[in-house]
């Protein structure tokens, strides 16, 4: 547990080391501030005396004028310190730790992505962003100047008297001692409510995604049981652990209480034997006072970076991942791809599924001794799979479902690497080639093509990779042409820069696939991929996105995945799969004569009709 917490420490340490310097000078500004807070009980002190002495009128109004001035130079120095804070610190923290979940999120693989539960890892990321960037102001602002305040007052009181100093220090060291036995004791069950706060998220995020779902089947009363539900249960154990939180807290509460009863004594000993004056003890009593209740804010603060704390470790949990797909010293960068394409006894299974794959999925994998998931790998997806295509080829796989079409997809893009068997492209072996580079030259459009809440435009030239602004008018439509979306060009009221609504709800089903398409052939790539693009539209829509893919194919390596025949029945060959195997090969008519599943699934669909 305590190398676990040092390992997190670090890490958050690392994350925020470019902000080393200007936290020190944030550090000077509240040193500097805190100063002037502890000289403003010694002139209260002396302006007491002062009556006790008898001292002139003047004396005393000096001492006021005094507390003025340090009044005044506080509150410069505070100003100072929030406008340096909203120039280097605070926006800044908050766009770092954003930018720096991104990138690590983005570093995962396809297949990190596809095996995991998004609702479950947008929880962690929007709880762990909250919490790291709250620990970093909570410790800058209030834990750390704490310390130095506690720590320099504690000082000033020993250096003045001895007694009331070890008093003062005897407290603030039981105060940390019970602080630390409360974290032993609470620290691994909030890690529980956290677990708790992910199923929820989880649970949130299916409903928000399927309102329709639940509106159209009139489910909103069982959702909303289902969800109270879940919340119940968090709050349940939220108000068992907190309640005995709170406990502790109050016992612990008892310190500072018992520390300050003492001190009052000791005060008034001192007076009634003369050994002080009033507004020496006043300096005292002040002094003392603020060390406490600088503890007293430590006591409220506590709970909130224990539940901080536990958002931070899931958060570490998931960027400390290491990425599945590992990318090779020096990567291989050809000049160009042709499209040559090759797979040699292939065979591939998928990881079992987790919901909770950046959660305790880490830890267990840990404990079992391997990087694999524990529960072990599902029935082989492809088995001893090879074939080649060539450079300008249109090729097409088909098969039932669950036949590894898509996985052979999934395998091109390198969102998996191979159980076992090599994949070749134009004689490199994949995983030697430079895989940003390498996808830049593959376009792929599936199923379900996602889109921007954005521009036409914006969607369609996502792909470049920041040259979008060298595309001309003139090139951009000759994409449209190509990939059919000129067909419902005259629909859009502000051309190529009409916003198409969340996942391009204001386009039709077909719409979308062409516009899917022509993002792909904005990169004008070697090698096109067409995964289902036509299984889910009617016959009308299906004829235009079939036009689409037969422009897009000229002088590129082309495969098409489909279920409807109709859709591949002119390619130059056709890979018959059945359960991870190829158990034809051919063109349409060919396989017609020798592949029985081939023919069991033309039949079906000639039947369907």
């Amino acid at each position: 547990m305590k190398k676990e917490r040092f390992v997190i420490v670090k890490w958050i340490w690392n994350i925020y080391h470019p902000f080393r310097k200007n936290v020190l000078v944030i550090f000077f500004f509240i040193a500097l501030s805190e100063g002037l807070n502890l000289l403003s009980p010694v002139i209260y002190g002396n302006v007491i005396n002062s009556f006790f002495a008898h001292n002139s009128l003047q004396t005393t109004l000096f001492l006021v004028g005094l507390s003025f001035l340090l009044y005044a130079l506080n509150a410069i120095v505070g100003q100072l310190d929030t406008l340096y804070e909203l120039k280097h610190f605070d926006y800044n923290v908050q766009q770092h730790v954003s930018n720096y979940v991104l990138e690590r999120n983005l570093s995962f693989s396809m297949g990190q992505h596809i095996s995991s539960h998004s609702g479950v890892k947008q929880s962690i990321i929007n709880r762990g962003e909250h919490s790291l960037t709250s620990l970093a102001f909570m410790f800058s602002f209030d834990v750390v100047p704490g310390f130095l305040q506690i720590l320099f007052i504690v000082i000033m009181i020993l250096c003045t008297d001895i007694l009331i100093g070890l008093v003062v220090l005897l407290g603030v060291i039981l105060f940390f001692i019970f602080t630390l036995r409360i974290n032993k004791i609470f620290n691994p069950k909030v890690s529980k409510i956290q677990t708790l706060w992910q199923k929820n998220g989880k649970l949130q995020h299916e409903f928000t995604n399927n309102v329709s779902l639940i509106q159209s089947h009139a489910q909103e009363p069982r959702v909303l049981r289902e969800y109270g539900t879940s919340l119940s249960g968090v709050g349940r154990f939220g108000r068992k652990l907190w309640g005995k939180h709170s406990v502790f807290t109050f016992s612990r509460s008892f310190v500072s209480i018992i520390t300050r009863v003492v001190i009052m004594i000791i005060g008034v000993i001192y007076v009634y034997n003369r050994v002080y004056l009033p507004g020496y003890l006043l300096v005292l009593f002040s002094w003392s006072a603020q060390t406490f209740n600088i503890l007293s804010r430590f006591g409220r603060m506590h709970r909130q970076i224990t539940e901080m704390y536990g958002s931070v470790k899931k958060l570490y949990t998931l960027c400390s991942l290491e990425p599945e797909i590992k990318i090779v010293e020096n990567p291989v960068r050809p000049e160009r791809f042709f499209g040559n394409i090759e797979f040699k006894n292939v065979s591939f299974s998928y990881p079992q599924r987790s919901s909770q794959l950046f959660d305790d999925e880490k830890e267990t994998r840990i404990k079992h001794g391997n990087k694999k998931h524990p529960q072990g790998e599902v029935k082989e997806t492809l088995h001893n799979v090879s074939f080649s295509i060539t450079h300008g080829q249109t090729v097409a796989f088909v098969g039932s479902s669950g036949a590894g079409k898509t996985t052979v997809a999934n395998l091109l893009l390198r969102a998996f690497d191979p159980t076992q068997g090599q994949i070749i492209i134009d004689g490199n072996d994949m995983r030697v080639l430079d895989l940003k580079y390498y996808r830049k030259h593959v376009g792929l459009v599936e199923q379900s093509v996602s889109l921007f809440d954005n521009t036409l435009r914006y969607n369609i030239l996502f792909g470049l990779n920041g040259e979008a602004q060298c595309v001309t008018e003139e090139q951009l439509m000759a994409v449209a042409h190509t990939s059919c979306v000129d067909k419902f060009f005259d629909k859009l009221e502000k051309g190529f820069d009409t916003y198409i609504g969340e996942r391009g709800v204001w386009l039709s089903g077909g719409e979308r696939q062409r516009v899917g398409i022509a993002r792909a052939l904005a990169k004008n790539p070697e090698i096109m991929i067409f995964d289902e693009a036509t299984s889910s539209l009617d016959s009308q829509n299906e004829s235009i996105i079939r036009e689409s893919i037969n422009k897009a194919s000229v002088g590129r390596t082309t495969i098409i995945i489909a279920h409807r025949l109709s859709t591949v029945k002119d390619a130059d060959k056709i890979f018959v799969f059945d359960q991870g195997k190829i158990v034809g090969e051919g063109t349409h008519r060919s396989l017609l004569e020798t592949c029985i599943q081939y023919q069991n699934l033309v039949q079906k669909q000639v039947y369907s009709f």
